[in-house]
């Protein structure tokens, strides 16, 4: 009796023993899961640079897709309920004379500006149209929308021959110039911008300089726009200078390279 009863006893320990081995296992899984998570083993140089490049890129194709969407609901939804204002006020003229015609009148053209830099902008922020086009006469057509005689004069010079820049890297540049242009508009006061593009054998060279108010150093690098602009310049190899004193104007230089550096490889 003695023997028949201690006969379950292995049987026990063979299960116990297998759940504990289980449990460890499963546990020692996500202690070396969490871990990698924390402490991710270095990628050979070039890995990790395609690993960053991608994710990077997945990060701009969701922003542009959701800039793309903003500027379209502007220019459908309020485009089209000024276009109502526009025809409002335009019955609103065969029904009045003296100075509330002309008030009225005078409101109307604003309407037509606003309709005019709301479409405007909806095409600027179109990122498959600024591809399609050079740099050269994407940029063209930005300083001839900001041009505004007698209140800001542009202009551009081009010297050496355009070379294509990967589409990706493109786009970042061409945000942070529209960063900088957007910057002389609302900020500098300026009466004269002046474009400097430069293709070099190994990178493109563009400096924007503005005979406006100028900029305390110290703050301008707090700004959101130049902290932007710095991430951007950092994630495509770029260099991204910025000069001026109050009073004196200022220039922004912003330099990429054809091709990025190869990262260095961790040990």
């Amino acid at each position: 009796m003695q023997v028949a009863s201690d006969q379950p006893i292995p049987a026990l320990l063979l299960i116990g023993c297998v759940f504990f081995a289980s449990l460890s296992s499963i546990l020692l899984v996500l202690w070396l899961r969490e871990r990698r998570k924390r402490n991710p083993l270095p990628l050979p140089g070039q890995a990790r640079q395609e690993l960053e490049w991608e994710l990077l890129q997945s990060r701009l194709e969701f922003s542009e897709h959701a800039l793309r969407r903003i500027a379209r609901e502007i220019h459908d939804n309020l485009g089209q309920m000024l276009s109502v204002v526009k025809l409002n006020m335009h019955s609103l003229l065969s029904q009045l004379d003296g100075e509330g015609k002309e008030l009225v009148q005078e409101t109307k053209e604003i309407v037509d500006l606003v309709i005019s830099d709301l479409r405007q902008f909806s095409q600027s922020h179109k990122s498959e149209l600024m591809m399609d086009q050079p740099l050269q006469q994407w940029l063209g057509t930005e300083l001839d929308r900001l041009h505004v005689p007698g209140t800001l004069e542009t202009s551009l010079e081009v010297d050496g021959e355009e070379r294509e820049v990967e589409t990706l890297r493109k786009l970042l540049f061409i945000r942070m110039i529209q960063e900088a242009l957007s910057n002389v508009v609302r900020h500098a006061e300026a009466s004269a911008l002046r474009v400097e593009l430069h293709h070099h054998p190994a990178a493109v060279r563009l400096r924007l300089v503005d005979n406006g108010m100028g900029f305390n150093p110290a703050t301008v690098r707090e700004g959101n726009g130049w902290v932007r602009m710095k991430k951007r310049a950092a994630m495509i190899g770029a260099t991204l200078a910025i000069d001026g004193l109050p009073g004196s104007g200022c220039s922004v230089t912003i330099e990429v390279p054809y091709e990025l550096a190869p990262a260095p490889a961790h040990s």
